[in-house]
């Protein structure tokens, strides 16, 4: 049922034409998916349909955020209010984190807190640390990733926690984001992560790109965000720090002894390391396919591909 109002929600006037040519893919595709995986989907198509309204719609987003922060008569604040999808995603991912260390000192000092009661905490601690901050100090800056080399990332637009926005929605960061780019060959083996941003963790990133959420093969829905990288073949057993024995998987599918997949099989995907000549396929391959000003037909660009294939083969033989 949770499915149909996904669809039926996405059935608005002004898409009925478009959902009645598309309502028959969109259903079978929903059908394999679970919720939060399908309402993915519904969000891009319906991003796609409403492709001339999407810049009007970000910039409504921004400026309807708000935050009210009202004393009451006992000197008590009530907070409440709406931000972008962008700044929420910001607010949101850091009070997880200091809430996450508030629970694990709260276990090492026996104390019993809810955690509504420890995110109140972290406000405030993300206050005085704001405040703490020397004048004119450097600000964390938001990451964004340029997935290429696959046509399943094709317009693909969505923040760490899951939420899929336009490509508009970044324009006002673009001036302080710091840009990485991960080269796929095929959908599953990362060639390539940039050396752009200085970070150290490429593996952790390559894993973090493929998998976007936790591979418990319960059909676990947490995003990125809240997902350890986590050995399928444990350290202690002989298992490899490789985007081949590494895989998504949320903090308590990957920590609670209980919950956690100890029988998965060996590899994800069959690990053949990519050397430099498979990043060159692979950039020579995405330059061809999308460039603009290839008209060629689909037997041209056959023959291209087997060219590349053919000097790939000659160098490694040199």
């Amino acid at each position: 049922m949770d499915h149909i109002d996904l669809l039926g929600r996405a059935n608005q006037t002004w898409r009925n034409a478009t959902f009645a040519d598309h309502e028959q893919t969109l259903v079978e595709e929903c059908a394999k998916l679970r919720f939060a995986q399908a309402q993915r989907i519904v969000d891009y198509w319906c991003q796609r349909a409403d492709t001339e309204a999407a810049e009007h719609a970000d910039q409504r987003k921004r400026d309807a955020a708000h935050l009210h922060a009202s004393p009451t008569m006992d000197g008590t604040v009530v907070l409440n209010g709406v931000l972008d999808p962008v700044g929420g995603a910001i607010v949101s991912a850091e009070l997880a984190r200091l809430e996450r260390l508030l629970y694990l000192q709260d276990e090492r000092d026996g104390v019993t807190r809810t955690a509504a009661q420890r995110r109140a905490v972290a406000l405030v601690e993300m206050a005085e640390r704001s405040a703490a901050m020397p004048e004119g100090s450097q600000r964390p800056k938001p990451l964004f990733t340029v997935l290429l080399g696959d046509d399943t990332f094709t317009r693909l637009c969505e923040l760490t926690n899951g939420t899929v926005i336009s490509p508009g929605a970044l324009t006002p960061w673009l001036s302080t984001a710091e840009l990485e780019t991960v080269l796929f060959a095929g959908k599953t083996t990362v060639v390539s992560v940039s050396t752009k941003r200085s970070f150290t963790g490429a593996v952790r990133r390559a894993v973090q790109v493929r998998d976007r959420h936790c591979q418990h093969p319960s059909g676990c829905d947490v995003y990125v965000d809240g997902c350890d990288v986590d050995h399928i073949i444990p350290h202690a057993a002989g298992g490899q720090t490789s985007q081949y024995d590494g895989r998504l998987e949320c903090t308590p599918h990957n920590r609670d002894a209980d919950k956690h997949d100890h029988h998965a099989r060996p590899y994800p995907t069959p690990a053949r390391p990519p050397d430099r000549l498979d990043e060159l396929r692979a950039r020579l391959r995405w330059r061809y396919l999308h460039d603009d000003t290839n008209d060629g037909d689909n037997a041209d660009r056959d023959t291209s591909e087997a060219e590349i294939e053919n000097e790939g083969d000659a160098t490694d033989t040199a």
